[in-house]
């Protein structure tokens, strides 16, 4: 996960100065985000954090004041916590805790301007499309020629691939979502 403590100096898209690092609803420090190609960076006041994007499970933005007071760039880790919880009564039933595909964590990230959390966003997505999941990669070239359908000549905008119960594929799009986005005219 910790892949360098050094600031990256190349493939950065974004730096977001003046940065409140959480865990879950806990502060943890202020500092600055950096948005690399290579990894998501936190160099704040106590502490500095360089997280591989294989490790984030999710990122989105969070505009619901009703389960965090902030809006903030929330993301998800698998595999790991930065505050470790556990007390002595816990060390026996920690051996069976020690699997990193169990624990998990999130991060909130609070701009001091919380309009910056678009670019903050956008940026993400776009380093995180760098570097897929092996897994995901690995899946989506198995059983390519058998799945290779011809083509009937119609012009569908699932290209002839339905998903499961007959559903077309979700919509894929990385644009954050606008808040009155569903409010009727």
């Amino acid at each position: 996960m910790v892949s360098s403590l050094n600031v990256p100096d190349s493939g950065l898209h974004l730096t977001q100065r003046n940065v409140q690092l959480f865990e879950e609803s806990n502060f943890i420090d202020a500092g600055t985000l950096y948005i690399s190609e290579e990894s998501l960076f936190w160099k704040g006041d106590t502490r500095t954090l360089a997280i591989n994007y294989r490790q984030i499970s999710v990122h989105a933005v969070s505009k619901d004041r009703s389960t965090f007071p902030h809006e903030h760039l929330l993301v998800m880790l698998d595999g790991f916590t930065l505050t470790n919880n556990n007390t002595e009564e816990d060390e026996d039933e920690e051996d069976d805790d020690d699997d990193p595909e169990t624990k998990s964590c999130i991060l909130r990230f609070v701009p001091d301007n919380p309009e910056d959390l678009s670019g903050m966003y956008t940026a993400m997505s776009d380093c995180q499309a760098l570097n897929p999941d092996e897994q995901q990669v690995d899946s989506d070239f198995e059983g390519d020629d058998d799945d290779q359908e011809e083509d009937d000549g119609t012009n569908d905008s699932t290209n002839g691939h339905v998903g499961p119960g007959g559903d077309a594929p979700p919509f894929n799009n990385d644009e954050p979502m606008e808040d009155d986005q569903f409010n009727d005219p």
